[in-house]
This record gives C-alpha cells, structure tokens and sequence, in this order.
C-alpha cells in the first residue's frame, strides 16, 4: 500500500482505485467525446435547414413577384415560367418544413449539451470525495439523458 503524507490524498488514491468509479469516468469520457460529435453536427444540419428555408422563400417571393409583374407587362412566358418556379418553391417549402427541422435538430444540439454538462459534473465529482453510490446514482439518471437524446437523434434520421 502507497503511503501518502495527507489523509484527503490518501482517500483519493484509494477511491482511483474503484474500478467502478474508473469505467464511469472512462464512460463519461468518452460520452463527452461522442455527444460533442452529436451537437456540431445537429448544429451544422439546423443551420443548413435554415438556409434552405431562407433560401426557398425567397426563391417563391420573388419570382412569384416577378412573375406577376411580367404577366402585368403582357409577356406571359416568363411570367408563367416564373410563376410555376415560385409555386414549386412555395410547394417544397410545405413539404419539406425546414422550419420545422430546424428546431427538432437545435432542440438536440441543447440536449447534447446537457449530457455533456451532466457527465463532466459526474466525471469531477468522481475525482472528488463523493460517495460511490451517489455517484452511480447520478450515472443511471444519466444514462436516462442519453437513451433519450440518442431516440430523438435516432427518429430525425
């Protein structure tokens, strides 16, 4: 047995020891690494989403406009041609509601951040003078965040 000169150290050493408390921290660990993954890549596709709805209503705006006013100056083939591209626009808009998937993957991208604030509380408290069924405790509640998190990432794709 290693002999350290203070007992807070000691006590340190030996919860180290705890091959329970070392598998939930290399857990933790590597959850950390996996949700930060998760939340760029929710937050990379929520903001392609965005675009696209920004992208797509504009699109319908104006050509619908355009359309409109070409239709006004009697010269009704390009302003049916961008008449039926502003419909489609409009069309895909509905269909698609960017707006929609949008928040669902913004929604996840705070869920990972939660988990990944969660498991770096359960990670230091670990280290710390914490009991080891406190902190097992705090892991299944845990593991409650992530079941749930993973089921949203898992139905959006």
């Amino acid at each position: 047995m290693l002999y350290l000169d203070n007992p807070v150290d000691e006590q340190i050493f030996q919860r180290m020891q705890s091959p329970i408390l070392e598998l939930l921290i290399k857990q933790c660990d590597d959850d950390i690494v996996s949700f930060s993954q998760k939340r760029k890549a929710n937050k990379e596709c929520a903001d392609l989403w965005g675009k696209t709805h920004i992208s797509l209503g504009l699109l319908a705006t104006i050509s619908s406009s355009l359309g409109a006013i070409f239709t006004f100056l009697s010269n009704p083939m390009p302003g049916a041609i961008l008449t039926v591209v502003g419909a489609i626009a409009s069309g895909s808009l509905t269909s698609s509601s960017p707006h929609q998937r949008e928040a669902k993957r913004r929604e996840i991208a705070k869920d990972c951040d939660v988990y990944i604030s969660e498991a770096e509380g359960i990670r230091i408290k670990a280290r710390k003078l914490g009991s080891e069924e406190e902190i097992v405790e705090a892991y299944e509640i845990l593991l409650d965040i992530k079941r749930n998190t993973l089921t949203k990432i898992h139905k959006l794709n």
